[in-house]
Parts: structure tokens; C-alpha cells; sequence
């Protein structure tokens, strides 16, 4: 499923590899001459090695070819998850804390500065305004996320968590593309929230300028002074009107 303002869902098939079942069938050729049990093998391995220059391993923990979303999440299952324990700081109620000092400088501020609006529908410069995201199941494969420059921003990998990243082909990335060009992507059965930053598809090959991931279930904090999608450290799927 891919939330929006305007949310839209998206399921594609996934295809699967050669079956182990295919292959060992082989087994059963020992009756046939030398010269055709040759063509057979050539003819198997061929079809296998072109499968898996295109498509995941289902064995392998991660792979670098993504593919399509592999359930129909839907928008109601992100609503009941729990965006970090009752008691992380994105949870609590402020509306009867001290105010801070500065706050009526900081509206001042806010008044007279040229903001954003980067909530609600419509475009900005030509490029869907907000951050898309994307829900996953738990089933999704996995994907290696490759870190690099280019353009836009620099490589942030040595900040970045490594992954993998189920992160489907068809994620909606910000602005088409345009811009800081987040990914945001949620498990709603494992409550995992993974976020990337200047990302693309090249190739069926997940690329960005850093990644984040977050446990939903705890309050653990990521590695002091690390960069995330937002470039401060926090995540962003929480922050209100960011999405």
C-alpha cells in the first residue's frame, strides 16, 4: 500500500526463481544418451542464471534486484501502529509544559520567514507537495540499499544503518524524484520504520545518500551524531505535517 494525501494502492506479482524441484529433476536423465543429458544440463543452467540476474533469491536474507510489494497492506493497518512506546518523547502531551523562554521570538520568527508548505495536496514547483510513504508486510524481500554521492548530496553510508531494506520497486519516492527525494517505508507487522535520503532506482537497484532505521516497539536511540533522513537524527514518519 502507498499513502499520500491522495493514497493509492499498488500491488504487483511477484515472480518467483527457478525451483529447487526443477533442477533436481535432473536426477532422472540417466537413462538418456551423453550427447542429450549435455544439451539438458546447458539448457537448465542457462535458464536458471538468467532467472537470477533479474530476480531475488527467496533464500538469501537480502538481495539487490527490489521487488513489487508483496501484500496489500492497507492504510487502516499504519493508523493502530504504535509510533514508539507511550512513554518516547514523540508521545507526550505538551500542551500544559512550561513555554519556553524563546517562544515568542521564535513566532516572530516563523511570521516574517518564507516557509515551505510541506503538508496537504496540490504541487510545489512542479513536484507533489509532502513526503509519500510506503507499508510493507513482514514478508517483503529484502534489499541492499547501495550508499553513494552524486549531484544532489554527498555519501552519508558511514552514518547510514546497513540494512537490508524492504523497500518494494514500486516505492513512491518525494517530489517524483526532485529534491531531497525521501523513501519511507513501514512494516507494519515487525513495527519497523526504514527511511532514505536522496534516493533512486537504478536499474531495480536501491540507491541513497544515507538510511535510517527505526524500531517502532523501543525507545533505543541510533549512534550519537549520526545524520538520518531528515539530517538531524530523528525520524521523520512521526512528525506532524511532515507527511
Amino acid at each position: 500500500m502507498i499513502g499520500n494525501s491522495k493514497h493509492n494502492f499498488l500491488l504487483l506479482k511477484y515472480v518467483l526463481n527457478l525451483s529447487p524441484e526443477n533442477r533436481s529433476s535432473m536426477k532422472t536423465l540417466k537413462h538418456l544418451s551423453p550427447l542429450l543429458l549435455i544439451v539438458l544440463i546447458y539448457s537448465c543452467k542457462k535458464a536458471a542464471n538468467d532467472n537470477s540476474s533479474i530476480k531475488p533469491n527467496l533464500g538469501d536474507t537480502s538481495a539487490t534486484i527490489a521487488a513489487a510489494n508483496t501484500c496489500s497492506a492497507k492504510l487502516s493497518d499504519v493508523d493502530t501502529v504504535q509510533l514508539f512506546p507511550a512513554d518516547n518523547s514523540w508521545n507526550q502531551d505538551v500542551s500544559t509544559a512550561t513555554v519556553d523562554p524563546n517562544s515568542s521570538k521564535i513566532i516572530a520568527l516563523i511570521s516574517t520567514a518564507h516557509l515551505k508548505a510541506d503538508f496537504g495536496s496540490g504541487l510545489w514547483d512542479g513536484a507533489p507537495i509532502g513526503i509519500p510513504y510506503d507499508v510493507v508486510c513482514g514478508s517483503q524481500p529484502k534489499v541492499t540499499v547501495k550508499f553513494r554521492a552524486n549531484a544532489y548530496d554527498g555519501n552519508y553510508g558511514s552514518e547510514s544503518d546497513k540494512g537490508p531494506y524492504p523497500i518494494p520497486a514500486n516505492a513512491p519516492i518525494e517530489g517524483n524524484g526532485q529534491g531531497d527525494s525521501h523513501v519511507i517505508v513501514i512494516d507494519k507487522d515487525n513495527k519497523m520504520l526504514y527511511e532514505l535520503y536522496n534516493a533512486s532506482l537504478n536499474s531495480g537497484q536501491w540507491e541513497a545518500s544515507s538510511g535510517a532505521i527505526f524500531n517502532l516497539n523501543s525507545d533505543a536511540l541510533r549512534h550519537a551524531n549520526w545524520t538520518s533522513a531528515d539530517a538531524a537524527g530523528p525520524a521523520y514518519f512521526p512528525r506532524p505535517g511532515a507527511l
